[in-house]
């Protein structure tokens, strides 16, 4: 995703059936097909109006959903919040279900964010979400980690423990 923004594409479509992921654990953004810039036309008024509106509507961003705004990568950071939500609690925003599982305020933030609809709150790149991942499976969040208590320990716990509270 951060390789197409950095070179003008947005995805406009980022769910779960465009996510791939290898044996190896690497993850591959998928179905390109209404990604790019679409022009906008002037309506009877003369006003910019956007002439289709595309994507998969439980992952749409709120700019993506009205006629009058314009899509943007930060569109795809909001997909990508809707995405993340789903992956972690189990079901997306707009399901409104109870929370079952306590993730860590950290992780919760950071989808909080992305799922912001004031465009200048939400991070302001793919790189940014990676970065605050990669800080918090690294224990970064934590105010006392594991790895820091005593080296007799016998058991560790498996990484997926630390997003969780």
């Amino acid at each position: 995703m951060s390789y197409a923004h950095r070179n003008g594409v947005v995805h406009r479509d980022i769910k779960p059936a465009n996510i791939l992921v290898d044996y190896d654990g690497h993850v591959r953004v998928v179905d390109f097909g209404i990604a790019g810039y679409f022009k906008k036309l002037a309506n009877a008024n003369g006003q910019q109006t956007q002439s289709v509106i595309m994507g998969t509507p439980a992952y749409m961003s709120p700019e993506q959903a009205d006629p009058e705004a314009e899509a943007s990568y930060l569109s795809d950071i909001y997909s990508l919040g809707v995405l993340m939500h789903e992956l972690f609690l189990g079901f997306r925003p707009d399901e409104k279900k109870s929370v079952t599982q306590h993730l860590a305020k950290a992780l919760m933030d950071i989808i909080r964010q992305c799922l912001h609809t004031d465009l200048k709150q939400r991070p302001q790149s793919a790189e940014e979400v990676e970065r605050r991942l990669l800080l918090l499976l690294q224990g970064k969040h934590l105010a006392n980690p594991l790895w820091e208590k005593s080296a007799s320990a016998t058991s560790y716990p498996i990484i997926t423990n630390y997003l969780m509270c």
